[in-house]
């Protein structure tokens, strides 16, 4: 059986299968693979890659046992996401290693080994309130700082950047590895 587990922070969106792209959704991903085992593969690693602050810090002490069925490869994509997501919501629980076996266009059987994340939140989710928390300081004159994003492989700096949300990729190297920003209220 395959197994993949996240990948190492300085691998590029090539050798992990997915890249965070630019979306008026909360957050969206373009998913890659040479076949369709990877692709239910790399699109269950970036999404857990959105659930979680630091992936690779995630427990690998519990396994789950997943069989799905759908009428289509694209209806089983959407199952396998699906049941994902709904360990997160639900359990707490995010997995971060799949061995996937017997998968056919309209069915799959898989391995799913995790841990459970306890007091966090999701990161999509820390974006979306410091829309809110902004809000809320500019009334008391005071505003959210941020020390900019920066690209891991050429130094690029994100200081005009608006939008809290982390940048997909640098502009001037399109490399994916971004360096998180700070963020602290000032007067």
């Amino acid at each position: 059986m395959p197994t993949d587990s996240l990948p190492e922070p300085l691998k590029t969106f090539h050798d992990t299968g997915f890249e965070e792209i630019e979306h008026t959704a909360d957050c969206a991903l373009h998913i890659f693979g040479k076949n369709f085992l990877k692709l239910l593969t790399n699109a269950a690693l970036g999404m857990t890659s959105l659930m979680a602050f630091e992936p690779s810090a995630i427990a690998d002490d519990i396994t789950r046992h997943v069989e799905l069925e759908a009428m289509d490869a694209e209806s089983l994509l959407v199952e396998w996401l699906s049941e994902l997501a709904y360990w997160a919501e639900m359990e707490m629980l995010v997995f971060h290693r799949f061995e996937l076996c017997n998968v056919t266009p309209n069915h799959l059987q898989a391995v799913i080994h995790g841990g459970h994340v306890f007091n966090s939140i999701m990161e999509k989710d820390v974006f979306h309130h410091l829309e809110f928390i902004d809000k809320t300081v500019r009334i008391q004159k005071k505003r959210i700082r941020m020390e900019p994003y920066c690209c891991l492989n050429c130094g690029f700096e994100f200081k005009n950047r608006k939008r809290f949300k982390k940048p997909g990729k640098c502009p001037s190297c399109r490399d994916g590895r971004i360096a998180p920003a700070v963020f602290w209220i000032a007067p």
